[in-house]
């Protein structure tokens, strides 16, 4: 009997809030963002999950643009429609103090308190490296499993396993994906049906109606460049779309336990 498995594929954006721009840059491309996909999702009820990884701060950020949209903006964190990790910032676990990571668990429990919830799930993809106490942190924050991808790799233990801390508290391991980490969908599925590339390609040629616009000037030529009149559509062989399906299966699969895989749409954003 062929055994059947169900893709979950979840859209979400890795936000680095501190990264390239300043504070105001950041916060007017969040609001866009945000703006955006309220819309999107208030629209398309089928359209049901988005994955914000920057922490509460992105909440604050947002609400200091567009205090007006403070309640459309809870009602989809309420029901669970946006996935909020429970750090205020992401933090790097090993350049700050050990109180400060409990203090920003704290920090980002009370802060969304008004607004919903967060996932009871721990979510640490920017840190390079995980200190040995985080299970016993994050079991005391009622949190019984954890999601990244910095640390470890796949030939020092397997994508699924169990961590305990010194204390003895335990707490279940999902090591996100070796090749392309938290971005499989958009590399296996995306980049092939809407802009004809394999994950590896490097290159991408433009065509006249997508010219890239990138700034000169003293001020601003540090800004990435936009990629005018985008092409919603994508190909719908049914040989390509088998043949992408079919990567994806082969690569989700290979760190899966049971018959659910998971497809990450969660290309940086900044």
């Amino acid at each position: 009997m062929t055994k059947e498995y169900i893709m979950h594929v979840l859209s979400g954006t890795h936000w680095d809030r501190e990264w390239r721009y300043t504070a105001e840059q950041s916060k007017l491309r969040l609001a866009d963002l945000i703006d955006s996909l309220i819309t999107l999702m208030e629209n398309n009820p089928e359209y049901s999950y988005f994955h914000l990884d920057g922490g509460i701060i992105v909440l604050e950020d947002y609400l200091s643009v567009h205090p007006e949209m403070e309640q459309r903006l809870a009602r989809l964190i309420r029901k669970g429609r946006i996935l909020l990790v429970p750090w205020y910032t992401l933090p790097d676990m090993f350049i700050v103090m050990p109180e400060c990571i409990i203090r920003n668990l704290l920090m980002g429990r009370r802060i969304i308190k008004p607004h919903g919830k967060v996932m009871k799930s721990g979510y640490t993809a920017t840190s390079y490296g995980q200190t040995s106490q985080l299970p016993q942190i994050y079991r005391g924050f009622g949190i019984a499993n954890i999601f990244f991808y910095r640390g470890t790799n796949k030939y020092a233990l397997p994508s699924c396993f169990l961590w305990q801390a010194p204390d003895g508290s335990r707490i279940r391991v999902f090591r996100c994906f070796d090749v392309v980490t938290r971005t499989n969908w958009f590399f296996f599925v995306h980049q092939p049906l809407c802009l004809g590339k394999k994950p590896c390609d490097l290159g991408y040629t433009f065509q006249s109606s997508e010219l890239p616009v990138h700034p000169a000037d003293e001020d601003s030529y540090e800004l990435d460049f936009q990629v005018l009149e985008e092409d919603p559509s994508f190909n719908r062989d049914p040989a390509v779309l088998k043949k992408v399906l079919q990567s994806i299966f082969k690569q989700a699969r290979t760190q899966s336990l049971g018959p659910h895989l998971l497809a990450l749409n969660m290309e940086d954003n900044q």
